[in-house]
């Protein structure tokens, strides 16, 4: 960990090279596996399955 320094993942589709998702893993409690966080300001996703279902 680098004191005063602020980590985000940022996630996104490689074929459009945007990013979609944001997290802040500079937090103390931090899990085991990192999550792609949460839509990015003004926009939604959906997740969906492999039969394109929620």
């Amino acid at each position: 960990q680098l004191p005063g320094i602020a980590l985000h993942n940022l996630y996104g589709p490689t074929e459009a090279a945007i990013d979609v998702t944001a997290w802040d893993c500079s937090g103390p409690n931090t899990p085991d596996s990192t999550p792609i966080g949460k839509p990015v300001a003004n926009t939604r996703i959906y997740l969906l399955d492999a039969h394109q279902q929620p």
